[in-house]
């Protein structure tokens, strides 16, 4: 299996146990654009169903520009925003030393 096909297994196995906290890390790393954005509009329903959350790292903006409340983690720090962190408005999240966390909860029905 390539790593593209092991990638959409291995979110679809999770998604069919219905975990309550799902964590994916760079889920859409190993796939092309339309399975990649196949499984992130199934990560974004898990987000919203009831009592149930998901948690997208990445360091794709694109990845994390359609997550619900995105958080960086640079240098061991947790916030907001990049720029924030650091000071420095320049700063790319999507650089080397920023990491988007993608929060979703469950705010559905």
């Amino acid at each position: 299996m390539s790593g593209g096909e092991q990638q959409r297994v291995a979110i679809s196995r999770v998604l069919a146990q219905r975990v309550r906290v799902l964590i994916a890390d760079e889920p859409t790393g190993a796939l092309d654009t339309a399975p990649g954005e196949r499984a992130l509009a199934e990560l974004g329903r898990v987000a919203h169903d009831p009592g149930r959350c998901a948690v997208v790292v990445t360091h794709d903006p694109r990845v994390s520009a359609a997550r619900d409340r995105v958080l960086f983690l640079l240098d061991g720090r947790l916030g907001q925003g990049a720029a924030g962190l650091r000071g420095d408005a320049r700063l790319d999240p999507a650089g080397p030393a920023g990491v988007a966390l993608g929060v979703g909860g469950g705010r559905g029905g």
